[in-house]
């Protein structure tokens, strides 16, 4: 099963994102950037969810300490700043949706870059 890294530190989001994509992958969650990365130590995904404003190490930060790794993980921002293309293209992101978005494009947007998820098989 892929493997998909939630970080944004508002609860309801990533309730609501989890009980969603824990249908059909692996869902980790964290509330800020250093979280992400202890959550990365302990396991691979094929992907990560990110929200920019964040305390702590943000959305920017974790980006910045990636880009120093030799593995690249796709990752899709997902934020509500007015700016969001400004800063997506600013931090070499391509992939973004603004919030509030649709889950339906939010799931297009991962199965573009990782592959669809395996269908479940209902007895």
């Amino acid at each position: 099963m892929k493997r998909i890294l939630i970080v944004d530190d508002d609860p309801e989001i990533v309730g609501s994102l989890a009980m969603l994509l824990a249908e059909k992958y692996e869902v980790g969650l964290a509330s800020d950037g250093l979280t992400a990365l202890q959550r990365m130590k302990s396991g691979d995904y094929d992907i990560i969810l990110l929200d920019l404003l964040m305390p702590g190490l943000d959305g920017a930060g974790l980006l910045r300490e990636l880009s120093t790794r030799s593995d690249t993980i796709p990752v899709i921002l997902l934020s509500a700043a007015r700016d969001l293309e400004v800063r997506a293209r600013d931090l070499k992101i391509s992939h973004y949706i603004a919030k509030p978005f649709h889950i339906d494009a939010l799931e297009a947007q991962i199965e573009r870059l990782i592959g669809p998820a395996p269908r479940q098989v209902r007895p």
